[in-house]
């Protein structure tokens, strides 16, 4: 499945769900589709395994400020081989937040 249609599909199954969750919802699923264990993901990028479950649960009281969530998100998108731009859309888009 192309990372369009991943999309796509994240932002139908996601109503009601702030920016934020469905960013680390989407992110979780590509993790997961690369059989990648989010202790490995950690790991390579110098992370804490508690700020990746907080980023893919979309608990935004358990993460840094914005700015720095961002750069989260671009760092794992790049690990994973997805494009930035378009998960950061889904991040950033205000239409997203309430389905």
């Amino acid at each position: 499945m192309s990372t369009n249609e991943k999309q796509s599909e994240l932002l139908d199954s996601s109503k009601g769900l702030n920016p934020l969750q469905k960013t680390g919802g989407f992110l979780k699923k590509c993790r997961e589709e690369k059989n990648l264990s989010i202790e490995k993901l950690a790991e390579s990028l110098h992370l804490g395994k508690e700020q990746l479950i907080a980023l893919e649960n979309g608990e935004e009281n358990l993460l840094p400020e914005p700015v720095f969530i961002r750069a989260m998100v671009r760092r794992v998108a790049e690990k994973l081989e997805i494009g930035e731009d378009k998960i950061l859309a889904i991040l950033e888009d205000p239409d997203v937040s309430s389905g």
